[in-house]
């Protein structure tokens, strides 16, 4: 299972997290994708979301991967590429339909307003980059 945004996320991760726990899990989880596993799209949190330090604390009462504003990023990039929410296929057969699909308008509609964009993390011409480049591969 992995949330819609989180297409993003894997393919440009590089190493730095919300903690050292988040960014083991998202490490370990990279490179189970690598090896293409089937996994089903969801607006939900996933195994990524376990290790997010955001997502319980005593202040609050609803989980941060579970919040509205979280889950509208899954629904903006899944109806944005014209992917169904709970669709299952490999992770390869996936990625090759956002990379047909993405362009820099979705990207910021998606991305714009994450805090990992506003740090310089990730951003367009980095998901082009990285992530376009396996296409031509």
């Amino acid at each position: 299972m992995l949330r819609g945004h989180h297409l993003l996320c894997t393919g440009l991760f590089v190493g730095a997290g919300y903690s050292d726990d988040f960014s083991e899990n998202m490490s370990r989880i990279v490179g189970q994708l690598q090896e293409n596993p089937s996994i089903q799209l969801v607006c939900r949190p996933d195994a990524i979301c376990t290790a997010c330090p955001k997502s319980v604390t005593e202040e609050e009462t609803q989980d941060f991967c579970d919040q509205d504003s979280v889950r509208s990023m899954d629904r903006i990039i899944l109806e944005a590429l014209h992917i169904e929410e709970n669709r299952c296929d490999t992770y390869e057969n996936i990625m090759n339909l956002v990379r047909e699909r993405m362009n820099e308008e979705i990207f910021q509609k998606c991305c714009g307003s994450c805090s990992w964009y506003k740090k310089g993390f990730c951003s367009y011409e980095t998901y082009r980059k990285r992530i376009m480049k396996k296409e031509a591969d």
